[in-house]
């Protein structure tokens, strides 16, 4: 019964029982390919809405790696430093600056400044030998 009222809603309202048996194949043929193509399109979005399903509900994890670069400083304090250095840092340091962070590389001898302008907050790096000089970064 539906599947005659399918056929005739198929064939613009004219009931099959006054259609030729050609006629009748062509629209059986074309209800059956509608019959897929909405089972297709049912399938297609079930398999859809179940991938999106599980991929949420699967804990992702990430792993993440810290690599740490040493050049041979070590953060100290500016008591720590030989009294020419010492007496280099607060020259350089003055009104404008504010010392940020005081770092020693034994190896090498030098000592690497790194100053806070006060005023907009740039930051400055000077490299110091042993003697208090300030030496130029490709030498360290």
């Amino acid at each position: 019964m539906i599947y005659n009222l399918l056929l005739i809603k198929l064939n613009d309202g004219i009931p099959v029982a006054s259609l030729s048996n050609r006629n009748k194949k062509r629209l059986i043929n074309k209800f059956t390919k509608m019959k897929k193509i909405i089972l297709f399109a049912i399938l297609l979005g079930g398999g859809i809405t179940f991938a999106g399903a599980q991929s949420t509900s699967e804990p992702q994890t990430v792993t993440t790696e810290q690599v740490v670069v040493t050049d041979g400083y070590k953060e100290v304090a500016l008591k720590d430093l030989g009294e020419a250095v010492q007496t280099a840092v607060k020259n350089l340091a003055g009104d404008t600056f504010d010392v940020k962070k005081i770092e020693l590389n034994e190896e090498k001898g030098l000592t690497r400044v790194t100053l806070t302008n006060k005023a907009d907050a740039t930051e400055k790096v000077a490299i110091l030998d042993k003697d208090g000089k300030e030496v130029t970064p490709d030498k360290n």
